[in-house]
């Protein structure tokens, strides 16, 4: 019995929330095509092959950065904790970057890799898990994540 109730709430709250949808625009046909129509590029036009070259060329240049900055964190360094989250910090974001640039879509590797590098930075920037993990060396780590940033 309650499963059947919950099934009815279920479809009676579908129906109010997706109602919307069924309902056709207003303003008229001239009205439905401005909504359709894209507003014209501002800046300089970008095919499909540069994209795929620039995504893929970023992503080797990102891992670059955070093997070029874990190397120096690990480097000299006699505190294991740290040699190991550094070692982890390049793995993880190596292997993320690198799985989103095997995407075959240019456009959405360019969103996922932004959203990634934005994402790591936040954590061990922003959050200053740099700081709290790597001391007095995490301005190494912060510079290469800020500059990856960036460039995304």
């Amino acid at each position: 019995m309650r499963l059947r109730l919950f099934a009815l709430l279920g479809i009676c709250i579908v129906i109010c929330v997706a109602g919307g949808c069924a309902a056709p625009p207003t303003g008229g046909p001239a009205h439905w095509y401005s909504l359709k129509r894209a507003p014209a590029p501002s800046g300089p036009i970008i095919k499909s092959a540069e994209l795929d070259e620039l995504t893929r060329a970023f992503a080797d240049r990102y891992v670059g950065l955070l093997s070029s900055a874990c190397d120096a964190l690990k480097k000299d360094n006699s505190d294991l904790v740290q040699r190991r989250e550094a070692q982890k910090l390049l793995v993880n974001g190596a292997t993320n970057v690198y799985d989103i640039a095997s995407n075959a879509d240019a456009f959405t590797r360019v969103l996922d890799l932004v959203v990634v590098t934005t994402l790591i930075s936040q954590v061990w920037i922003d959050d200053d898990l740099a700081t709290e993990v790597f001391g007095d060396r995490a301005e190494i780590v912060i510079r290469a994540l800020h500059h990856g940033r960036v460039e995304a």
